[in-house]
């Protein structure tokens, strides 16, 4: 995100925070998937239009400056404001 690049995660794991803020911009693929369906997804990824992945790089570097280096600058104040957010310990 950082750089301005689309993560591609492979992973079953959720975030966190992905509920709140816009993380469509993620290519997300589960481990679960065989090497042929993983090759081509990635092969979409490749082949996507160059204004959908200038599209989608804005949207990770917005989310690298509005939810990354907040988490990174204080995890716990970020972790009770997203606790405050879902309605826990209101």
């Amino acid at each position: 995100c950082y750089y301005g690049r689309i993560p591609v995660v492979v992973s079953e794991c959720l975030i966190v925070w992905e509920d709140l803020v816009d993380t469509s911009f993620m290519v997300r693929l589960s481990p679960n998937l065989s090497d042929e369906i993983l090759l081509k997804e990635f092969q979409k990824v490749v082949s996507m239009a160059r204004s959908e992945i200038e599209d989608r790089c804005h949207r990770a570097a917005v989310y690298f400056r509005n939810v990354v280096v907040p988490y990174i600058k204080d995890p716990t104040e970020f972790f009770i404001k997203w606790l405050n957010m879902k309605g826990v310990g209101e």
